[in-house]
């Protein structure tokens, strides 16, 4: 991802992004959270433990 930052074109790649590639994106983030969200209920772990890290961990990397 850095090694593309720098790269020249990168805007062409962008503007080739249409609103059907950014649907398909959502519903797989949302199909990913979904599992996810399914997995940690199978876990024997505090709710509140995990939406902390998963909090914390997403704010530090956005």
């Amino acid at each position: 991802m850095i090694y593309e930052s720098q790269s020249e074109g990168i805007e062409e790649d962008i503007a080739n992004v249409t609103h059907r590639v950014l649907f398909v994106l959502a519903i797989a983030a949302s199909i990913d959270a979904m599992a996810a969200g399914y997995a940690i209920t199978l876990l024997e772990v505090d709710i509140a433990v995990a939406c902390l890290i998963i909090g914390v961990t997403t704010f530090a990397f956005s």
